[in-house]
C-alpha cells in the first residue's frame, strides 16, 4: 500500500470531532493507533450512512458482528466500535495500541467489498485517483501473499491511503454506479452535468483545468469550471477513540 495523492476527502476535516488536524505537521510515516483506526471507521460510517444507509449497515455488521468459526465458537469482531461513558486508564490505553497492517485489511475490506458490489465504477475510479489500484483485486493491496507483512504496524500513509474514498461523490440517485457507456464516469453524473451520457468520454478535460472528467468526478468537482484543488494531505489527528 502506498500513500494516497489525489485531494483529500471532506469527510476528514468535517464535524466536530474530525479525523484529520489541518494545523498539525504531516506524519504519514509514523507508526498509526487501534483509536485512529477507530476513529477514521467511525466517520467514514457516519458520512456513508446518509448517502447509501444499506451499505454503511451492511459494512458496520460485518465490522462489529463475530464471525462462526467452523472449528466450534465464534471469532472475535473486526472492531468494537463502542465507547464507555467512563474512559478508564486501561481503556485509553488500548487504543493506543499499534495498528498491523493485517488489522488495517481487514478493517477495510468489508468497505471496499461492499462498496464494489454497490458502485463498482465509483471505486475504480477512487483507487484509480489514489494510486491504490491493482489490475487484480478491488482493494487497495494486490492478491499476492508471498510479500505480504501483516504483522509489520502500519502507517499513518498507509491508513490515509486505505480510507481516501470521497463518499460525497457517490451518485445518491443510481447506487449501483451504472455506467451503460463503459467510460468511467457514472450515467446519472454525466446526464446531471453534460445532459447526456454521450456529450463527453472520461478522459475529456471540458474547461479545461488539467483534471480529466474520471478526475472531476472522483473528487466531487464540477467538470464545467476550474475548479481543480491542488491540496497536500494532512496529519490524522491522534486520539483515544
Amino acid at each position: 500500500m502506498i500513500a494516497a495523492l489525489a485531494a483529500p476527502p471532506l469527510w476528514w476535516s468535517q464535524g466536530t470531532d474530525p479525523v484529520i488536524s489541518t494545523t498539525a505537521a504531516a506524519n504519514n510515516q509514523g507508526p498509526a493507533n487501534i483509536g485512529q483506526a477507530k476513529h477514521m471507521v467511525k466517520s467514514a460510517l457516519d458520512t456513508l450512512r446518509p448517502i447509501l444507509p444499506a451499505v454503511a449497515t451492511a459494512i458496520e455488521a460485518d465490522l462489529i458482528t463475530p464471525k462462526p468459526n467452523p472449528s466450534g465458537g465464534t471469532f472475535p469482531a473486526i472492531l468494537n466500535l463502542t465507547v464507555p461513558d467512563l474512559k478508564t486508564p486501561e481503556w485509553i490505553e488500548k487504543q493506543k495500541a499499534p495498528l498491523l497492517i493485517g488489522q488495517l485489511k481487514a478493517i477495510a475490506h468489508p468497505f471496499y467489498n461492499r462498496l464494489n458490489t454497490a458502485a463498482p465504477t465509483w471505486l475504480a475510479a477512487e483507487r484509480t485517483s489514489n494510486r491504490t489500484n491493482n489490475a487484480d483485486s478491488i482493494f487497495p493491496w494486490t492478491t499476492e501473499t508471498t510479500d505480504d507483512q501483516n504483522r509489520a504496524v502500519a502507517n499513518v500513509g498507509q491508513l490515509k491511503a486505505v480510507f481516501s474514498l470521497r463518499f460525497q461523490t457517490l451518485p445518491p440517485v443510481d447506487p449501483t454506479g451504472l455506467d451503460v457507456d463503459g467510460d468511467g464516469l457514472v450515467d446519472d453524473w454525466e446526464i446531471a452535468k453534460f445532459g447526456s451520457t454521450a456529450a463527453y468520454s472520461g478522459t475529456d478535460d471540458v474547461e479545461p483545468d488539467g483534471a480529466n472528467n474520471v478526475t472531476e468526478f472522483s473528487l466531487g468537482l464540477n467538470p464545467l469550471i476550474k475548479d481543480h484543488p491542488l491540496v497536500g494531505l494532512v496529519s490524522v489527528k491522534v486520539v483515544s477513540y
